[in-house]
This record gives structure tokens, sequence and C-alpha cells, in this order.
């Protein structure tokens, strides 16, 4: 006999003792091992010829016991010069279909990676974890975000395609980390520019239409990542962003880079890899803080000298992840 048929006998033996708390909605009992409704517990999953009904028994494959095994101690970056170690429960490529109810039982995590599960439910049970402080909920194919979940601080969206209300955003208060990348909004969501203490926003692979949303709100911006964005110029809502340390605006349509990138006077890092005959005024020279400016060289215009010439570069690195290491 399977270790899990072994479970699921010694459930059903002593189900009646199990049950010994109400569901906060319905009033019907809950599971004290996998925080499941008593009328879909383990307990009550057929067994036929020796065989388990995985399809029943999918929603409770994650108890409490389980979810602590896939506990551990994970570093994020949150922004330039921000590390942060938080104890991250990993769910990545479960094949689960809901968040376990189960996690209402843990409270030792502070982050949490849902990426590449096709969740057919939403995540609104994220707003009951109020230790959450990152949420890694990238190619989930959601269509709704939790109402509001003030503590978080990093969350991961992106190619999530069917994601297209971005409106309790506003909620999120002490966001410092966005990534919306591939959620195939033309606009950037109004909400972003709420979120006054955000640090990192990627925008990648969005095809988004000027004029875009005003991100002078973002006083404390220091890095925008917008590649493959189908941009034909640099926005003009870019050049507010004072305390802008790295912009990244790859692979786009981009023939032409103004004196006007001397607003932005913190800029270390420039990338604009993959923009074809693309050309610079000599006065960016002047950017006072300006390290490195990434460019595909066989695309760039001839005549480029002084110090300009000094900061082209042509990096083999993943220019998205440049922003790490500031």
């Amino acid at each position: 006999m399977t270790c899990r048929l072994k479970a699921i006998r010694r459930l059903e033996s002593k189900r009646a003792k199990d049950f010994d708390q109400d569901c906060a909605k319905c009033k019907e009992k809950l599971c004290v091992i996998c925080g499941g409704h008593s009328s879909t517990a383990p307990g009550n999953t057929q067994i036929s010829n020796g065989q388990l009904d995985s399809t029943q028994f999918k929603s409770h494959k994650f108890n409490v016991k389980m979810l602590k095994s896939l506990i551990s101690k994970r570093t994020w970056v949150i922004g330039p010069e921000t590390k942060i170690t938080f104890r991250t429960l990993d769910l990545k490529k479960k094949k689960i279909k809901e968040v376990p109810l189960a996690i209402l039982q843990v409270t030792d995590f502070q982050a949490i990676r849902l990426d590449s599960n096709d969740l057919l439910s939403d995540v609104t049970i994220l707003e009951q974890l109020p230790h959450l402080r990152v949420a890694i909920i990238k190619n989930c194919n959601i269509v709704r975000l939790p109402p509001q979940a003030a503590s978080l601080l990093a969350l991961e969206l992106n190619n999530n395609l069917n994601l297209h209300n971005f409106s309790s955003l506003r909620h999120f208060s002490r966001l410092q980390y966005l990534n919306i990348g591939r959620c195939s909004f033309r606009q950037i969501p109004q909400e972003v520019s709420d979120l006054q203490k955000l640090r990192v926003l990627c925008l990648d692979d969005n095809p988004l239409e000027e004029p875009l949303l005003d991100l002078s709100s973002l006083e404390y911006l220091q890095v925008l990542l917008m590649k493959n964005c189908g941009l034909t110029t640099i926005p003009n809502c870019i050049f507010a962003l004072k305390d802008l340390l790295y912009l990244s605006l790859e692979q786009n349509k981009i023939t032409h880079v103004s004196s006007s990138l001397l607003h932005l006077r913190c800029l270390m890092v420039f990338s604009v890899y993959g923009n074809r005959a693309i050309t610079f005024s000599p006065k960016i020279a002047k950017c006072q803080h300006l390290k490195r400016i990434n460019v595909d060289l066989q695309f760039v215009m001839k005549g480029l000298h002084g110090k300009l010439k000094e900061l082209i570069n042509v990096w083999k690195d993943t220019p998205s992840a440049w922003w790490k290491q500031i």
C-alpha cells in the first residue's frame, strides 16, 4: 500500500477529529491538515481498485507539512543596492490550479513563488497574508489581482496576457519593485502613478502607444525597463524622473537620442541595444554621472568622438539584469 493511500485511510478513520475549525466564509468545517472544506476533504476521496482518484486529490496536494518543506531562504533584489533575504515558499511549476488554502496556516514565510502555474482561479487569497513581502506571479494566466496587499514590497506579474484590470494596484502602497512586462496593454495602467515608493518598474514587451502616462509622481524611481515596446522616440515623461539611474529602451525603433537626456542628472547606465541606425547628440557626453551606453555597434553611425566614444560599450550579458549590479 502506498504512503499516500495509507495517509488517506488514516484520515478516513479519524475524520471527525480533524474537522474542528470553521470556515470564516461558509461556516463549513475545515480540515486541519490540508485546510480544505469537509465536503471535498481527503476523507471523501474515492479509492477504486487500489487507485487514488487524483482529480479529487489535487486541491489537497499541499498540506501544511508539505508547504513548510518548500520554504527556504532566498535573497531578493528589489532595488539598486537593496538586497533582502526572505524565507520563500517555492510553488514554481507545481502544476497547481489554485493557491492552496493551507498557506493560511503557514506564517513563517515572507515571499512566495507561484510562477509558471496555470492558476484558473484568482489570487485574492494573498491579501490574507499580512506578512507577505514578495510575490512572484508571472506566467500564471491570472485575470485578477488581490484587492489589496499593502505589505508587498515586490511584485512580478509579467507574462499574464489575460490580466487587464490593474485597479487594485493603487492599494499596494509600499510597493518598490513592479514587473508588468508582457501583459499586452497599450497604455501604462493609471494606477502605476499612485505607487509613489516605486524604485524599479519593468514595462518590457508591451505595445505602448504615445502619449504615455505621466510618471513624474514616481520621484524615487531608479530603474525603468522598456524593452521592445515599439517606441520611435524617447517618451517625454521619462525626462521628469530625476533620480533615474538605469534606463533600458532596448529593441525599439528609436533613431536619435537628443540632448534632452541631460535632464536625467543621475543616470549611470543607458541601454539602447537593438535600435538600428541610432544617432547621439554630442552633448550627451556632458551627462555628469553617465558611465555606460549600451548599443549594437554595427548599427551606430560613425563619428563618435571623445567621452561619448568611451561611453559606448558592447555588453554580452543579459542587459535587463545589469541594474542589479549598480
